[in-house]
């Protein structure tokens, strides 16, 4: 069975072509959607090539343009994280 670090890195690589290594966790959240109730496992991961682009849609954004993004309901706590004012 995956674990839901193995996962990210997986996705990571399926959905933006990124090889990445996870360097941190941040609080998982429980979210109630239409379909059923989900865990959210979120992780700090950085690039492990030199260079890296992710492949389209996916691009690199700095923290203002994120702050400008819409994200579902579940990835609300962790926006507040990456989007405070004492984070660099």
């Amino acid at each position: 069975q995956e674990t839901p670090i193995q996962a990210a890195v997986r996705e990571c690589l399926e959905e933006t072509s990124l090889h990445v290594e996870v360097v941190g966790a941040y609080p998982t959240r429980d979210q109630q959607y239409e379909h059923g109730r989900l865990t959210l496992h979120f992780f700090a991961c950085r690039p492990c090539d030199v260079g890296p682009t992710p492949k389209p849609p996916f691009v690199w954004l700095s923290r203002d343009e994120l702050a400008r993004c819409r994200f579902p309901e579940g990835n609300q706590d962790l926006l507040r994280i990456l989007l405070a004012p004492n984070r660099r």
